[in-house]
This record gives structure tokens, C-alpha cells and sequence, in this order.
């Protein structure tokens, strides 16, 4: 069900909070509780439909760096523990501060220390294995990796093989890497507003992809939406982006997700009617399949360009997604 109706609205609106509901009250400027529920379930549904996507980035993230990384510390003839393919190469880089911490997490215990009069770090007695270190890698982990001293002439188009530039080794120097980092950096910040149920719609004003260095601000490429079709505007962009970065990596798995219904279900809440829709909190229609095989009839349905609920004997068995 695409937009189910509250049992009890005003229960409901009480336990989402009125402080949560204000910022969705002053934006979207609703004009009942029933739009304002409504406008809350399209923010839940596209921020939902978003973490999954990111999900799918962040494995295929994970998984290059360790693997690059690991080749790397092979054919540097580092003394790896695992095989060229996968190694505790993050025992040999220079990781300092949070990266180093968050390794340490996995492979160390902590253990306060009388003498020092704080917690430290100590090795866990049996090997911690290569994989079960980087699956435990947060999002936030990998962009700092680029400003080590790694070869990244070589290992960005190896990570990155789709990227416009990545045949083109003179473009990586610190300010190429530096439009990674800050795409990294962009996808991280969308996830960690999902994470943390904040409004999906709420963007401050996007910069060019630049790092910004002493002498360097990258300029404001969008301000901050203030109106819904800015909202919309900015968020398909997001969108776009965060795409195109699984692109960079697998194009067969950017690819493939255009052909799901993941990514038919977010185009669709990317528009404007789909805002409306959910603004009525309505529920999607539901039609069962025995009614649709004529086109006579078939045709008007889809003409209204709203989402419908395939029913068979009475289930749900299937769900159509204007584009």
C-alpha cells in the first residue's frame, strides 16, 4: 500500500511531534493534519527508497577500495596478512585519528589503563579477517582514505573506471581527487539525514564539486530551495548524482537498477504529482488483473497517471508506477 491512511490521525500527528511537524508546516505550508500526514509519509517513503540505494553504493564502494587497496599492498610488497586480493592493508597505510579508531574498533579491544588513566586500545588475541574489518567500515570511512598518500593516478581509475576522467591520469591531482572526495562526502550527508529521520527535502544550498582549499570556495552551483519545485528540482539531482557515482564504479549495476522498481517507485516520488498524491492521502486503487486485459479498459486507468495495486483473488500481487 502506497500511502496508507492513519487509523487515528491526531494520535498519530502526536507521536511524530509537533516540534518534527513544524518544519514540514512552515515549508509546505499544508492545509489540514490529513496534508501534513500526507507530506510526512511521501519524505518517510523517498528517504527509505534512497537508503537503499545508497546501500547498494556503499557495498560497491567498500568492495573496490579492498580491493585495489589489497593489490596494491601486493604488488608493494607490503607484509600483508591475507591474499593479493584481500589483506589488511589498512594495517600498513598511514590512518590516523577517527579512520585509525574505527579499524581498531574491529581489531582491538579497550581496555582502561590505571596507569594512564584512560581507555586504550589492545589487540584482540586471534586474527581478525580482512572482510569482516571493511564490512564494518561505516560510509564516512572511505573519502578520508584519499588524502593519504596513496598512488590514486593509478588506483582512482581502478576504483572509478566510468568516471569521465578516469583514463585521463594527469587530471588526479589534488583538486581531481577532490571532486571525489566531495561527491563521497555528498552521498555520506544524504545518508546520515536518513539515518537520522531528518526531512529529506531540507537541502542547504549545493556547491560545485570542489574542494575547498586556502584560496579555494567552491561557489554555490544551488541555493537552498525554498519553495516545493526547488525541493523536487534539488532532490532529482541528488538522485542523479548518488546514480551516477554507482555508475563510476559498475555500470552494470547502475544499469540494472534503472530496471527495477526501486528506481520506478523514486522517479515517481520525484514529481510533483506524486506530492500530490500523498498530500490527499489517498490510497492507491487497487484493479483486479481479470479487469485489465482488454485495453479499452486498461487505458483510462493509466491515463490518470496515479500509482494502482495489481489484485489477484483479492492480494496484492504487483504495483504500476507512472513514469
Amino acid at each position: 500500500m502506497y500511502n496508507p491512511t492513519p487509523s487515528n490521525l491526531i494520535t498519530s500527528l502526536d507521536a511524530i511531534s509537533v516540534a518534527r511537524l513544524s518544519t514540514y508546516r512552515n515549508f509546505f505550508n499544508p492545509k489540514s493534519d490529513e496534508e501534513l500526514y500526507g507530506i510526512y509519509c511521501w519524505n518517510e517513503i523517498l528517504s527509505s527508497n534512497l537508503l537503499r540505494l545508497i546501500g547498494s553504493v556503499e557495498i560497491t564502494l567498500r568492495n573496490r577500495f579492498h580491493l585495489y587497496l589489497s593489490q596494491h599492498a601486493h604488488a608493494s610488497n607490503w607484509q600483508y596478512s591475507g591474499s593479493p586480493d584481500s589483506n589488511d592493508w589498512y594495517e600498513h597505510a598511514t590512518l590516523s585519528g577517527k579512520s585509525a579508531d574505527k579499524v581498531k574498533e574491529v581489531t582491538h579491544n579497550k581496555r582502561y589503563n590505571q596507569q594512564l588513566k584512560k581507555k586504550i586500545f589492545v589487540r584482540k588475541p586471534h586474527l581478525i579477517s580482512p572482510n569482516q574489518v571493511v564490512s564494518s567500515m561505516t560510509f564516512g570511512f572511505w573519502a578520508p582514505l584519499l588524502e593519504l598518500s596513496f598512488p590514486w593516478r593509478t588506483l582512482i581509475p581502478q576504483i572509478f573506471p566510468r568516471h569521465k576522467y578516469a583514463s585521463a591520469t594527469n587530471y588526479w591531482n589534488q583538486a581531481g581527487v577532490g571532486t571525489v572526495i566531495e561527491r563521497l562526502n555528498a552521498v555520506r550527508d544524504i545518508r546520515n539525514r536518513v539515518a537520522h529521520f531528518e526531512p529529506i527535502w531540507k537541502i542547504g544550498d549545493m556547491r560545485e564539486e570542489v574542494r575547498g582549499t586556502k584560496g579555494v570556495t567552491p561557489r554555490v552551483e544551488f541555493t537552498a530551495p525554498v519553495n516545493e519545485t526547488e525541493a523536487l528540482d534539488r532532490l532529482k539531482i541528488m538522485y542523479e548524482r548518488i546514480v551516477q557515482l554507482l555508475h563510476w564504479m559498475s555500470p552494470d549495476r547502475a544499469s540494472d537498477h534503472r530496471t527495477t522498481e526501486l528506481h520506478q517507485k523514486t522517479t515517481f516520488l520525484l514529481t510533483q504529482a506524486a506530492l500530490d498524491q500523498f498530500r490527499s492521502v489517498g490510497i492507491a486503487k487497487g484493479y483486479p488483473m481479470s479487469s485489465l486485459t482488454k485495453a479499452r479498459r486498461m487505458r483510462p486507468i493509466l491515463q490518470e497517471r496515479k500509482p494502482i495495486q495489481l489484485l489477484h483473488k483479492g492480494s496484492v500481487v504487483g504495483h504500476f508506477y507512472p513514469t
